[in-house]
């Protein structure tokens, strides 16, 4: 974790203000990341104007959301969006 990395960080918090999103949003959350709490994600969820907005939680999958199954549900939103 860098200086830069905090700076560019807080010019990025979308919890301040409004978040308008006007095209279709999913947002993959494992239970067991560390890293961003599914808090957060119900958080964001609710803070956004989106007409399109899908939050799918991963029982067990951590931040990484790198395994099969994870993969698989990366792979399927991408696709359903296309």
């Amino acid at each position: 974790i860098s200086k830069r990395m905090i700076e560019d960080g807080r010019r990025r918090l979308v919890l301040r203000g409004p978040l308008d999103l006007p095209f279709p949003v999913r947002c993959l959350q494992g239970t067991a990341d560390t890293a961003v709490s599914t808090e957060t994600a119900l958080r964001l969820l609710n803070h956004a104007s989106c007409v399109d907005m899908r939050l799918h939680l991963v029982k067990d999958a951590d931040h990484r959301f790198s395994d099969e199954t994870c993969l698989k549900l990366i792979e399927t939103s991408v696709t359903e969006l296309l």
